[in-house]
């Protein structure tokens, strides 16, 4: 079990450390395509107002609540499939949609902002600006990741969506580290 939770946190970190920022024409690393969809091309920052910052709170609040439900179910499970299924139940496949949904914003808008807002708070993680979960090895990474240590954590955004997120900072920051502590120590 234990080299099953190594494996998967290095397949996360791979992951992780190959997101691209989004510039013009590319693919937006802040666009997550759902499960089966083509990744959305984006040539502009992404706009998010209050309700979207409110929604995205309940939202990440009630993921939060889904893994630590899907956690309890992992101790408790005595069969191999029972272990399946509780671990699959915290993944964000399975927490995204309830999140959306405590959100009340449609499931592919709410894959944008918060994808957009996930985005900055790594940013300003790997920047050293917030004390979250997230790490970065210079020497491995590849010259976009090592690029995000100097950009700015707010530049894929809107300067209204820019402004309203950083006003809520204390509010999200702490959900978000909660929320990325708990998915990465699953994998």
């Amino acid at each position: 079990m234990k080299t099953h939770r190594v494996a998967s946190l290095v397949v996360f970190l791979l992951i992780t450390a190959c997101a691209k920022p989004a510039d013009e024409g590319s693919v937006a690393a802040d666009a997550v395509p759902a499960a089966g969809e083509e990744p959305v091309e984006r040539a502009a920052p992404v706009d998010f107002g209050r309700p979207e910052l409110e929604g995205y709170e309940r939202g990440i609040v009630e993921e939060t609540e889904r893994v630590v439900e899907a956690e309890g179910a992992l101790a408790a499970a005595s069969t191999p499939e029972g272990r399946a299924k509780a671990a699959q139940a915290k993944w964000e496949d399975a927490t995204l949609p309830e999140g959306a949904e405590e959100a009340g914003i449609p499931e592919a808008r709410y894959r944008e902002v918060r994808a957009a807002i996930h985005r900055a708070f790594e940013t300003m993680d790997y920047q050293g600006k917030i004390d979250g979960p997230m790490e970065l090895d210079t020497a491995l990474a590849t010259p976009e990741m090592k690029g995000r240590l100097t950009e700015d954590p707010f530049g894929h955004l809107t300067p209204t969506a820019a402004a309203g997120l950083k006003g809520r900072l204390d509010r999200l920051v702490p959900l978000w580290i909660k929320y990325v502590r708990l998915t990465v120590a699953s994998y």
